[in-house]
């Protein structure tokens, strides 16, 4: 009779150990479709843009208000300089050259509101607002917020492969950055119509664009 207790006892034993629970941290990860995986991701939303550093632009402000008079002659000098003070204040906040942003509101609008198909003088896609830049905050309709929008996107093009920051000083940035904005390509006729536009607003002066515009057209034509 001990001998059936004991191996009963050794039976109860060994099935206890068996059937051990098994803790929380020793349980296999559950198993998670890719397609499950993308419809819980987040979209990436653009953080809003900090404010603009007090930084003094007035010799490229005086330049960009020249040409955007000489462009924009009916709009007066006020229109002038608000819109190169808003050029030079949003090219500082990300850290652009101001001349290229404002090259970029001359290829695209000529510096006009109501320049088509996109929005405003940028020519802010409505696509990439929604999808990045909704929840900014800004209206791609107001003057001011257009302009901050386009030199965001400037900036975000300029960015490398790994998405840090980097300076504007290559020609090949600029062509990487000039050719994302569009979406044609660094080596697209837009790119070569921004540096022509660009080197005549660093090398010449207004009087040399005065005789260019009334001579050839626009400055992205050549001499």
């Amino acid at each position: 009779m001990k001998a059936i207790i004991a191996l009963s006892a050794a039976f109860l034993l060994t099935a206890s150990m068996v059937v051990q629970p098994v803790g929380n941290e020793e349980r296999p990860l559950p198993l998670v479709s890719a397609t499950q995986t993308i419809k819980n991701a987040k979209p990436e939303v653009k953080v809003h843009p900090r404010p603009a550093p007090n930084i003094d632009g007035s010799g490229d402000r005086k330049k960009i208000a020249e040409l955007i008079k000489m462009v924009q002659p009916r709009k007066g000098q006020s229109y002038a300089d608000q819109l190169a003070d808003t050029i030079v204040k949003e090219a500082k906040r990300y850290k652009l050259d101001p001349l290229v942003v404002a090259t970029t509101a001359y290829i695209e609008s000529e510096f006009n509101m109501v320049s088509q198909p996109c929005i405003g003088i940028m020519q802010v896609e409505r696509r990439t607002y929604r999808a990045s830049y909704a929840k900014s905050g800004l209206n791609p309709y107001n003057l001011k917020d257009n302009v901050r929008l386009g030199a965001w996107e400037l900036a975000d093009k300029a960015k490398s492969v790994n998405r840090s920051r980097v300076a504007l000083a290559s020609r090949g940035t600029l062509s990487r950055m000039w050719g994302r904005y569009n979406g044609a390509g660094p080596n697209s006729s837009y790119v070569r119509k921004a540096f022509n536009t660009y080197n005549q607003l660093k090398k010449k002066n207004p009087e040399d664009w005065k005789k260019h515009l009334k001579s050839k057209g626009p400055l992205w034509k050549k001499p």
